[in-house]
């Protein structure tokens, strides 16, 4: 096995490293840590479709697999293909070399990005084929997206607006849409938990997905990348952002008291008021992770908001899921 320096420059011939390692190179070139986030809004979907019916009781982890494996194959096809055409300016990022980064010293050969991305599109794709046509071009929508993202010539992630743009609708928007379709249709879309749904699931993706740039922001600089952060400026984008989710807030606070309040209209709906009061911990908590960095705009503190911010909401799910029992009256 060869003993490998992270922090070398030098090239290393593949046929040398173990097996072992080159499973460690692909989880990192996949994300996987990341890439099964990328699920979050398709099982949102799938359980606020299902709950939409009245149902007595959460949807089997089977029912759920399918989105589930969707989200995650399109998350670590993006990644593998974003890590294909980014070797040039993942070179002047510091933070990407020190992983290290596959293709630049290679660890893997250059063509396992694109191999792998194909297969895992193609997966995400042939498992819709199972469900309908409707959630095949959901699937399609979210593959092209995943491309026009990374892939030049339209490289959005180096467009200012798209960047932020392409992730939500790609993430937000088809992924929730994706789920919801697992189990209601068109006429529950405009249902309480239909409309809901998908701008809750936009926001959210927003709120995750706003401080990422911020953490290449120097190394995007370097290499004249134009994001939205580096067009607009570090601290400019870090006081936009903080603005951005007061709004949020504010709009998601009054849906979510709305819905507490309003037994009535949803007579099958149960939200008790600790799970409320840890739902709003948890905002303030995200809330106050957007002011240090509004505050304090630097990639170092946007690399440790960013997953302080993704941690605390998916403890915010936790708590409204109320450990599988959440909106239900049992």
């Amino acid at each position: 096995m060869v003993t490998e320096n992270l922090n070398d420059d030098s090239q290393i011939n593949v046929n040398e490293i173990s097996l072992l390692r080159k499973i460690f190179y692909l989880i990192h070139l996949y994300r996987i840590y990341i890439s099964i986030g990328f699920s979050a809004p398709f099982v949102a979907g799938a359980i606020f479709s299902y709950i939409s019916l009245g149902f007595s009781s959460l949807p089997s982890l089977f029912a759920l697999i399918i989105p589930i494996l969707v989200g995650f194959f399109m998350g670590c096809g993006f990644f593998a293909l974003d890590s294909y055409y980014d070797v040039e300016t993942d070179r002047l990022n510091p933070r990407k070399k020190s992983l290290p980064h596959i293709f630049d010293r290679n660890l893997l050969p250059k063509w396992v990005g694109l191999v792998s991305a194909l297969i895992f599109f193609s997966l995400g794709i042939i498992l819709s084929v199972f469900l309908s046509i409707i959630h095949l071009f959901l699937a399609m929508l979210g593959v092209g997206a995943g491309i026009l993202y990374t892939t030049p010539p339209f490289r959005f992630k180096a467009k200012t607006g798209l960047d932020i743009l392409i992730n939500v609708l790609a993430f937000g928007m088809i992924g929730s849409v994706y789920g919801w379709f697992i189990y209601s249709d068109f006429t529950g879309l405009i249902s309480m938990y239909g409309w809901f749904v998908v701008p809750i699931s936009c926001m959210l993706t927003f709120i995750i997905v706003y401080p990422t740039p911020m953490i290449d922001y120097e190394a995007d600089k370097a290499a004249n990348v134009k994001t939205t952060v580096v067009t607009v400026g570090l601290e400019k984008y870090a006081k936009i952002g903080f603005i951005a989710l007061t709004l949020i807030f504010i709009a998601m606070s009054s849906i979510e008291l709305k819905i507490y309040f309003d037994f009535n209209t949803y007579s099958h709906l149960k939200i008790d008021l600790p799970i409320l009061i840890g739902l709003l911990l948890t905002g303030c908590l995200t809330y106050i992770s957007y002011y240090i960095l509004y505050r304090r705009p630097t990639p170092k503190t946007a690399f440790y908001m960013t997953g302080l911010i993704a941690i605390s909401l998916g403890l915010g799910a936790i708590l409204a899921l109320q450990v599988a029992d959440v909106f239900f009256v049992l």
